[in-house]
């Protein structure tokens, strides 16, 4: 099929594949059956297949395998999903997790800052301090020192609050 009707076709029955698996809760099966395609089939998707299948995968806890479908998106020139990334890491993910994920989005080996401060940020909405101290820990002396980062981590005191500071110091 997928040589006979061309990507566009082949890229909606995929598309429909992957939905009608999901609904079947098979999204492993699918994953696996989307990899061969693209590997063996050199088969492009729509970016909303890969999208629709990092969003299932993550609710499956498939976090290894949706970080794999990045890559492939960031290989054929689409720009990465990173929403329900930056929902799982911060509700569940570990600082490792985080880690892996700037690894497998990152463009020439280096990160964006403002990436590292949306997973810092997540981690802080829902309020996972000591995640996002432990991803901190891990970070690149570039990020631990950026002033945006930290800005996050050490908000800056109030006028009043370094007078009255100021005021206790000078009595000692």
């Amino acid at each position: 099929m997928v040589d006979n009707e061309g990507t566009s076709c082949a890229g909606y029955a995929f598309e429909m594949l992957v939905t009608a698996y999901c609904r079947k809760n098979r999204v492993v099966d699918v994953f696996k059956l989307l990899l061969d395609m693209v590997n063996e089939r050199k088969l492009i998707l729509w970016h909303s297949t890969y999208k629709l299948l990092i969003s299932k995968l993550l609710v499956h806890g498939g976090l290894k395998e949706a970080l794999n479908l990045v890559v492939l998106m960031k290989n054929i020139g689409y720009p990465p999903f990173l929403d329900p990334f930056l929902k799982y890491i911060s509700k569940t993910g570990t600082a490792d997790d985080a880690c892996m994920f700037l690894k497998a989005v990152s463009v020439r080996n280096f990160p964006s800052t403002s990436v590292y401060l949306c997973v810092f940020e997540a981690y802080f909405k829902i309020g996972r301090h000591n995640e996002a101290h432990d991803f901190l820990s891990k970070c690149p002396g570039y990020i631990r020192n950026h002033a945006d980062v930290l800005t996050l981590f050490c908000p800056v005191k109030s006028s009043g609050e370094a007078l009255a500071t100021n005021d206790v110091s000078a009595l000692d």
